[in-house]
């Protein structure tokens, strides 16, 4: 399903007989995870873990409890949306877009709790205020997972196009790097113009929570804003009016779990999840205690992340005609590798205030490269899960959803074991472990991807030798007769 050099002239045909997508339609699919986009890639991940830690200043083992719940509520509901979406064939509305609508719904009706205050309970013990936020942190959580799995399994029913499924995953990505962009940008101008009155002016403290029920608030109203064209303007086809009155090909759940490529394509998807998201969520700790930065680098960091992204989805979709999938997907782990080496030699500086030194300030060339990196192998592990489902359109949402799965357990064990380690730590040697987790992690993650993207390789070699002998024996029976 993955080797790049067959079905080129089946693609070709499809092409021809396939209409362009208009323009309108392109553009609401692409913002239709706008939502997700600012609140899980712009604020949740990026601040997240700083904002209970710092802001509320719980335990950290609360903090990893509250991200692990909404992270296992996610996870959990992600097989579960993906198997409704599926067999969901006779919803007339549309069976993606009635989980999208539910996500909405979801996401505005948590999302803001999140970053308030615990209501009623913000003066009694520490268990309420996890078990408060849990709760919303698990309906937020499913939010997301209904419109990123919508959203994505409508990718190969959209187009069986493969040079056009890399445009909407890269259109996609654009608006999750101009939405961060976004967040980030509002993020910096909200850190300089309030002042949380305090004396360590480096760090975040209790007194900034304002600024982040502000960003909870814009979050919510502009996200629900431009998630509204994808329910007027996206159509999906319908699922009962194909040949013999069947709907899409479909493949049973156990035949996917019996299948080598499926959990290859899993596995590299898992990769660049990690790198993006784990890595965003210790950003602000590695910046603010290790290098002992600012705080407001904490949102120059993001920015440069996802302005190095945004430019590397442009290119990405002409340079993987030259490069192929596999290479492209290789030269983004390599620019990962030289941002986490970088990171795990950068020292902090004395200079803290002056508007430019470039020792300090080196440090954002490392995050550019992490952004670039994390681009090429995002848009890469899209297509992948793309061209592993169009020929079982059917089952699109259960692979996506298995995808899904993988990722927010990950992150969520993962970040779970980081702040249950982080509570047994000194408060002197914190700087360092901050270092050491974000590099030790982001090396395993893209050694994931490596060994991925190796099996995959081998796999589909193995593929061809495997059709080149029958196509030899089917010769030679021919002659023999």
């Amino acid at each position: 399903m993955l080797d790049e050099s067959g079905g080129r002239e089946q693609s070709l045909l499809l092409r021809r007989s396939e209409g362009k997508l208009p323009l309108h339609v392109r553009l609401s699919f692409a913002t239709g995870h706008i939502l997700n986009v600012l609140g899980v890639a712009g604020i949740w991940y990026a601040y997240g873990v700083a904002y209970y830690s710092k802001v509320l200043r719980l335990s950290p083992a609360s903090v990893g409890t509250i991200v692990l719940a909404g992270q296992a509520a996610g996870a959990l509901s992600t097989p579960l949306v993906g198997s409704w979406s599926d067999n969901s064939t006779g919803c007339r509305y549309g069976r993606r877009k009635v989980f999208h609508l539910m996500g909405i719904v979801a996401f505005v009706c948590s999302f803001f709790f999140l970053w308030h205050e615990c209501l009623g309970c913000s003066g009694v013990g520490e268990p309420y205020q996890v078990l408060y936020f849990s709760c919303f942190a698990a309906v937020f959580e499913f939010g997301w997972t209904a419109i990123q799995v919508s959203t994505l399994s409508l990718v190969p029913e959209l187009t069986r196009v493969k040079s056009r499924q890399v445009e909407l995953n890269s259109m996609r990505y654009g608006v999750l790097v101009g939405g961060t962009l976004f967040v980030f940008v509002s993020f910096w101008i909200l850190l300089d113009r309030i002042n949380n009155g305090s004396t360590d002016s480096n760090d975040l403290t209790p007194k900034d929570k304002k600024l982040f029920w502000i960003m909870a608030l814009a979050v919510t109203a502009v996200g629900f804003v431009l998630s509204l064209p994808f329910q007027v303007f996206i159509r999906e086809k319908k699922q009962d009016g194909g040949e013999g009155g069947k709907g899409p090909t479909s493949l049973p759940w156990y035949r996917w779990m019996l299948n080598p490529l499926f959990y290859m394509v899993i596995c590299a998807f898992i990769s660049n999840k990690v790198i993006a998201l784990f890595t965003q969520a210790y950003l602000p700790f590695y910046l603010l205690d290790t290098l002992e930065m600012d705080r407001a680098s904490i949102a120059k960091g993001p920015l440069f992340f996802y302005i190095s992204s945004f430019i590397v989805t442009v290119f990405v979709k002409r340079a993987r005609r030259f490069t192929g999938d596999k290479m492209a997907f290789f030269l983004g782990l390599a620019l990962v590798w030289a941002c986490l080496i970088w990171l795990w030699v950068k020292q902090p500086t004395d200079d803290h205030y002056s508007h430019f030194n470039l020792s300090r300030d080196a440090v954002y060339l490392a995050i550019v490269l992490l952004g670039a990196g994390s681009a090429t192998i995002m848009v890469i592990s899209y297509s992948f899960i793309g061209y592993l489902v169009q020929d079982y359109l059917g089952s699109s949402g259960f692979v996506y959803a298995c995808a899904l799965f993988g990722d927010r357990l990950s992150n969520g064990v993962l970040i779970k074991i980081a702040t249950h380690t982080a509570s047994d730590v000194s408060k002197s040697e914190l700087p360092e472990f901050y270092r050491g987790v974000l590099v030790y992690v982001g090396f395993g993650a893209s050694g994931l991807g490596l060994l991925a993207l190796v099996a995959m390789s081998l796999y589909s070699a193995l593929a061809k030798w495997k059709r080149s002998e029958s196509a030899s024996v089917d010769v030679m029976y021919v002659r023999g007769h």
